[in-house]
């Protein structure tokens, strides 16, 4: 009688340790979870920091082709009247 009262025992802390086991398993894909989610959140933020950049530089640029093309058609002048 008093093995078998053992044996529950063990049986017992067996179930509690595989519990545990598991427990710790479950941790371990809430961390994974939460390291995807960051690396998603990293590559959004990435993503609008290079659209903002692409915006600025257009910006940028046809700032400079309104500048540029006046004196390129004054330079065409310049040349035909000089030739």
């Amino acid at each position: 009688m008093l093995a078998l009262l053992a044996l529950l025992a063990l049986l017992a802390l067996l179930a509690l340790l595989t519990l545990l086991a598991l427990l710790a398993l479950l941790a371990l894909l809430a961390l994974l979870a939460l390291l995807a989610l960051l690396t998603l959140l990293t590559l959004l933020t990435l993503l609008t920091l290079l659209t903002v950049a692409g915006i600025l530089l257009r910006l940028v640029a046809h700032a400079l082709v309104k500048r540029l093309h006046p004196a390129h058609e004054v330079a065409g002048l310049v040349h035909r009247t000089a030739n």
